[in-house]
């Protein structure tokens, strides 16, 4: 199936807009009274505002907007006009003026749904972060894509069954399961802590797991916490528009923890108590973004799940301006290596997917390609055709002091992934980014292949001045030679290099399987996007993962 054809299965080709009445026949009578601090709160659909219906083949979704003058909280009243199916978002928090300044959590508050005088749920929200959300559905969207068409319309990357014999079935745990607002459907709500887990890669193991096998446990597990990705407190809603906030609009606006931006909008992590610690559960990280909504988006059509994307984005983006100031770009924070991959992943899958014209309450596919483009242009003069032995020769970025390898093969993976999504003039920045996955592993460049993913290599004799630019360090600090950065990992006790390797073909770290897997997992892709140089390199890594455990996220098969 070409992507086409998946795209306009899901509502995806070109997207359509119909502005209607502010009050809708039929409609009208939908309502949500709020039970808070002892007062209701009454929010209907008849004194909403109309922000535009999103089309797909399947549905019309309408979008009213309801808010309440003496709360920051706002009701979504989204029906289909093609069916009896309603849907209710309710949203907490604002951008602007006094009630930004306020901005606090909620306690516990009942809401209860009615259509006329009927009662269609009545739901116990046992708390609501600031600038999170929540959502009652009278139906789910169905599943109406097959994982195996969307591999083949390049929306997704190669998994396959042959590349996952390896792999088990991750546990089906109990709390991986929506139960609730604010619930984490056994998400790491700490998503800044360190370590391997479920939820960071390319997909989740739980999206992966339902992509190769179809396990019903796993559908059911990554429906769940997209479910759940609406607790993160990210949801900030320009209420000037109606959609995400603008940053071409404003371009040095964040949230930053502290009063930082231009403007600056006081978000989850600025609430905080008399001790200054934080009150919000969540601790969120660009550096372990995990890719929630994508996959469910692409199964369902379900425009819900496309806007948690684009609030994902946007936080991506709001978190600081630093970089976006010092540039004039809207560059995504590339402090960590890691976290530039996790974020361009997003960034690329929302350029692809997201439709030409949507209602005002999402942006528009022009705005994300704008960003992408952006980067391009920031990570093409700073690395791509840098002449400094640090990118010419090592290929490093986005760090260029502590090059962590493993976080490299992150970003060489999702550069791929974006050249295999239609980006094609990232094609030359995927390129050279692979050459250092290659020098690693091709047995040619005097680095031992069997020792292909460290955790860190230093490729500098003195410690560069700036962990990202290499202009601000005199040029003759960089090491000259892929054999020189291995004879100075190999002298570093801290790297316990045991020589000789017990023989030829096996992996020779200590280090975690992981590491080799994310390696495995970009020379498999590589081959997909017609690098020759990639087939030879990859049979050796995958002769060496061979004795390893597979993980089903990083279950690619070779091209």
């Amino acid at each position: 199936m070409l992507r086409r054809d998946v795209l306009k299965t899901i509502g995806l080709a070109a997207g359509s807009v119909a502005i209607g009445p502010t009050v809708f026949a039929g409609d009208d009578d939908l309502s949500v009274a709020i039970a808070l601090d002892g007062k209701e709160l009454l929010f209907t659909a008849a004194g909403g505002k109309d922000l535009g219906d999103y089309k797909s083949p399947h549905f019309v979704q309408r979008c009213i907007r309801a808010d309440h003058p003496d709360s920051p909280l706002s009701v979504f009243f989204r029906p289909d006009r093609n069916s009896d199916r309603v849907e209710i978002v309710v949203e907490l928090g604002r951008m602007w003026g006094k009630a930004n300044a306020a901005a606090q959590h909620l306690g516990a508050y009942r809401a209860v749904i009615r259509k006329g005088s009927r009662v269609l749920a009545t739901v116990n929200v046992p708390k609501h972060w600031w600038f999170a959300r929540w959502r009652w559905q009278s139906a789910p969207r169905p599943v109406i894509a097959k994982p195996a068409d969307l591999i083949k319309a390049k929306l997704l990357p190669p998994y396959d069954a042959s590349a996952a014999s390896r792999a088990e079935p991750p546990e089906s745990k109990a709390d991986v399961a929506y139960k609730a607002p604010m619930d984490s459907a056994g998400l790491q709500v700490d998503v800044d802590a360190t370590g391997e887990r479920n939820e960071i890669g390319p997909v989740t193991e739980y999206q992966a797991d339902y992509i190769i096998t179809g396990r019903s446990s796993s559908l059911a597990a990554l429906r769940a916490q997209a479910e759940a990705h609406a607790s993160m407190p990210m949801h900030v809603r320009d209420e000037q528009t109606g959609g995400p906030v603008d940053f071409f609009k404003y371009p040095k606006l964040d949230w930053y923890h502290g009063e930082s931006g231009s403007p600056w909008v006081k978000g989850s992590e600025s609430i905080r108590d008399e001790n200054n610690d934080t009150t919000c559960e969540w601790r969120l990280s660009t550096s372990h973004d995990p890719a929630l909504s994508y996959l469910p988006f692409l199964l369902t059509g379900d425009p819900y799940h496309l806007e948690e994307m684009q609030f994902q984005a946007n936080r991506i983006l709001g978190r600081t301006n630093y970089h976006r100031a010092e540039t004039g770009l809207q560059v995504v924070y590339p402090g960590q290596t890691r976290s530039y991959a996790w974020s361009m992943r997003t960034m690329f899958q929302l350029a692809a997917v997201t439709p030409e014209q949507t209602p005002s309450w999402l942006k528009p596919r022009a705005y994300w390609r704008r960003i992408v483009g952006d980067n391009l242009t920031w990570f093409t003069k700073n690395y791509v055709e840098n002449p400094s032995p640090a990118c010419s020769l090592f290929a490093a970025a986005t760090r260029i002091d502590d090059v962590a390898p493993w976080q490299e093969e992150f970003l060489a993976f999702c550069l791929g992934w974006g050249v295999m999504l239609g980006f094609e003039d990232w094609r030359k920045a995927f390129r050279w980014k692979l050459r250092s996955t290659l020098a690693r592993t091709d047995g040619k460049s005097g680095w031992p292949r069997q020792w292909c993913t460290p955790y860190f290599m230093i490729v500098y004799k003195t410690e560069p001045e700036d962990s990202l630019y290499t202009g601000e360090s005199p040029p003759g600090i960089w090491l000259k030679s892929w054999k020189e950065a291995w004879d100075v990992h190999r002298a570093e006790p801290k790297s316990k290099v045991v020589e000789p390797f017990p023989d030829k073909t096996s992996w020779a770290q200590h280090n975690s399987r992981h590491y080799l897997l994310y390696t495995r997992g970009v020379l498999a892709l590589a081959t997909h996007l017609g690098v020759a140089e990639a087939r030879e390199p990859y049979a050796f890594v995958d002769n060496m993962a061979k004795a390893k455990k597979m993980d089903y996220k990083w279950a690619i098969a070779p091209g």
